[in-house]
């Protein structure tokens, strides 16, 4: 567990610092997307799905978008989401039915 909130707070940090030095640089007239994502303490999500996930899409996705990448808590998880809008979401199943009842 611990090897996965390393490696995500890692990601994480890394890509703060890449994109602070490209948007430094040039303004970044990229549409941004946020994704958002419910920390987990009891499982691997984090290291399992959400790098991976990020990455991937950042391959992809990296000339057209910018990313945001937002960890909400889940006991806050309602009022969190219709704060922040995000337009992907990657929770736990058990979070669905919360979910689309918003």
């Amino acid at each position: 567990m611990f090897r996965g909130q390393l490696f995500l707070t890692i990601f994480v940090f890394g890509l703060s610092v890449f994109c602070q030095g490209t948007c430094a640089l040039e303004k970044d007239d990229r549409p941004s997307l946020t994704i958002g994502y419910v920390r987990q303490t009891t499982t691997n999500i984090d290291d399992d799905a959400i790098g991976p996930t990020v990455e991937y899409l950042q391959e992809k996705l990296n000339d057209k978008y910018s990313f945001r990448l937002v960890a909400l808590t889940s006991s806050n998880l309602i009022s969190e989401i219709k704060s922040i809008k995000p337009e992907f979401l990657i929770v736990p199943s058990e979070y669905f039915i919360q979910i689309i009842a918003v």
